[in-house]
């Protein structure tokens, strides 16, 4: 699991991405460091899959910042 700030960059660089193919680049490549190297590229036609990656970023920073996400239902 990673830490707040580098969750938000990961964030800012996933939305600068999206941004990118929908103005009409063809392919976005993400990469970061943690506990080795991880790249993604993604083309527009994977856009469906990087929102669901910044869906996924954003749930885990409200988590952390303890703020929105899925909190448990009771029922009486």
């Amino acid at each position: 699991m990673s830490d707040l700030p580098t969750l938000k960059l990961r964030l800012a660089e996933a939305e600068l991405a999206k941004h990118k193919l929908l103005m009409g680049e063809k392919t976005v490549m993400l990469s970061y460091s943690a506990e080795g190297q991880h790249s993604t590229q993604y083309h527009q036609t994977s856009i469906p899959q990087l929102s669901a990656y910044i869906n996924e970023l954003k749930d885990r920073i409200a988590r952390l910042e303890g703020v929105g996400g899925r909190r448990p239902m009771y029922f009486i």
